[in-house]
């Protein structure tokens, strides 16, 4: 069995939300499947099942052992077991021992071994066998495809988020999130990673329906986005699954579940920084298309992982080496790069009126000069014409707005608009630039892992991330329109603080009864915050009334 309580919030206010959160979440009970099953049958040289042999079930690093016993039909089968690389040991007296290697089980994997054979013969005798990487699995109808350890070392990442493999796995196109093409791009770190909007699609479906998972846990926030990044250097394998999900999936169609790093009885520790320049890169075509120069980006991604026994000198505590951590920390400094995640996200373009137009100055000249191509066009008709009245009925020459008729808090307004720096194109903007930011995300993984006996496990692990970015325009409420966008005064930052739990307890009561309690929270907070108040007051733009 499993129970999963989960919890999400998202709020300015989570102290209060989060209570009334886990109350709410302790009465929500459903399964998820972030371990793996193994199973088999065991005969004799003859074909004949072996009733009664011991089959010992031991991961790599030694700490995770579990046992069973054949039953009368031969058969063996482990449930609930962490993902990792296993070796199998039979044994059964008047016949020599069997071993098989390289046994990897990823989450959600239901695997049956085959040609399980003991020998009639000496126990001393011994046949091992090395397992190789399978196929397609022939006990499941479950698509999946596994990243493994190798390939997340071995891949090529702009960005240290696992999630950008996702375009490397058949079925999965980029998408263009429609005639902007603002497409994601991997080379910037944002606590959302690929999922946000569905930046990768599967095999036809929809753009939101991608759900991710850490150790089991949803770490999907609402709004359809990742609440943590899942660094390649902290986890041990991701699994993706695609179609003919099992009963006991309750998202999709496409679940993205990663499975942390633990610790092993060895102490082990890595110490990296990645880095890359601007002087590297090649121009955005946007940007290039627009005349913008290049964006002068630098990003610096310092971490160190370390793991091993928890050990207290001067006692025999854990002795055995069966209670182990992992710790991880990095840090994702960019400066200088596209707001909002990329070039066309970051590019902000406006018609925006002329400063002899602020000063009353609306003859066929300016308006020409205003409108550039666009002038006569049916799209701008409205606009094209020469005033002649004032509001009072006095005659304007040649369009001149005398100072007296124009108001003073729309002139305010209009002054929060920036001035034109470019002639205006076919396109209708007169104003064209690039926001470039600089954001800052840092994250800590932590893990520990307790083989209490060989009947009893406990893993826990808890993730934190906390990062600053710059906005340039006001979040859901941008000024923007037909005539373009500009930025607001000040701009805003966001300060996101993302937090997931994971508890897991699993009890082997005999060989066929397995009871596994699973419980996980996921907390996520982001304020915007202007970075100058005082700038968005009516004092502050200088509005008179």
């Amino acid at each position: 069995m499993t129970f999963d309580i989960p919890f999400r919030n998202r709020s300015r206010t989570p102290r209060i939300l989060m209570s009334a959160a886990l109350l709410l979440g302790a009465l929500v009970a459903r399964s998820q499947v972030s371990t793996a099953t193994l199973s088999g049958t065991v005969e004799d040289g003859r074909g004949h099942v072996v009733a009664g042999a011991t089959v010992t079930l031991t991961d790599e690093t030694k700490v995770y052992t579990r046992t069973a016993t054949t039953n009368m039909d031969g058969f063996f089968s482990f449930t609930a077991i962490p993902p990792s690389t296993y070796v199998v040991a039979i044994k059964m007296q008047g016949f020599g021992s069997f071993t098989e290697h390289n046994i990897h089980l990823s989450p959600g994997d239901g695997r049956a071994l085959s040609l399980v054979q003991l020998e009639v013969g000496e126990s001393k005798e011994t046949v091992t066998v090395t397992a190789t990487v399978s196929g397609v699995p022939l006990n499941t109808g479950t698509l999946a495809t596994t990243i493994s350890a190798a390939d997340l070392e071995k891949l090529s990442t702009q960005g240290r988020d696992a999630t950008e493999l996702l375009k490397i796995l058949p079925g999965f196109a980029i998408n263009s999130q429609g005639a902007s093409n603002s497409t994601y791009d991997p080379s910037i770190v944002t606590p959302q990673g690929a999922t946000l909007n569905g930046s990768y699609v599967s095999n036809g479906t929809g753009r939101e329906s991608f759900a991710a998972q850490l150790d089991g846990a949803d770490i999907t926030a609402p709004g359809g986005y990742q609440s943590v990044t899942i660094n390649n250097d902290m986890i041990t394998e991701t699994q993706v699954v695609t179609s003919n999900f099992t009963a006991d999936m309750a998202s999709g169609p496409t679940v993205m579940d990663s499975v942390t790093k633990s610790g092993t009885k060895d102490f082990h520790g890595s110490l990296y920084t990645y880095a890359r320049t601007y002087q590297l890169n090649s121009i955005d075509w946007l940007a290039g298309y627009l005349k913008q120069a290049k964006a002068p980006d630098r990003y610096i991604f310092p971490g160190a992982t370390f793991g091993g026994p928890v050990l207290i000198p001067g006692t025999n505590f854990n002795r055995d080496k069966r209670f182990t951590f992992f710790v991880g920390a990095q840090d994702y400094a960019q400066k200088n790069i596209f707001a909002y995640g990329s070039a066309a996200s970051a590019l902000v373009h406006a018609l925006v009126p002329t400063a002899a137009m602020r000063n009353g100055d609306f003859s066929a000249t300016q308006l020409q000069a205003y409108l550039g191509p666009q002038y006569g066009t049916s799209t701008y008709n409205n606009i094209t014409h020469v005033p002649t009245l004032a509001k009072d009925g006095t005659t304007l020459v040649n369009g001149q707005i005398p100072s007296s008729y124009i108001d003073a808090g729309g002139q305010a307004l209009i002054n929060l608009m920036p001035l034109p720096n470019t002639a205006t194109t076919s396109g209708g903007f007169n104003y064209v630039t690039q926001n470039l930011v600089n954001s800052d995300v840092w994250e800590l993984v932590g893990r520990v892992d307790y083989a209490i006996s060989p009947k009893n496990s406990f893993f826990a692990r808890f993730v934190m991330e906390k990062s600053k970015n710059y906005l340039p325009q006001t979040q859901y409420s941008a000024p923007s329109g037909s005539m373009g966008g500009f930025n607001t005064e000040g701009g805003l930052s966001v300060k996101p603080e993302d937090y997931s739990g994971v508890l897991n307890y699993t009890t082997q009561f005999n060989s066929t009864f397995v009871n596994e309690f699973f419980g996980w929270v996921t907390h996520a907070y982001s304020p915007f915050l202007p970075n100058q108040p005082s700038l968005l007051t009516a004092a502050g733009v200088h509005y008179p009334y």
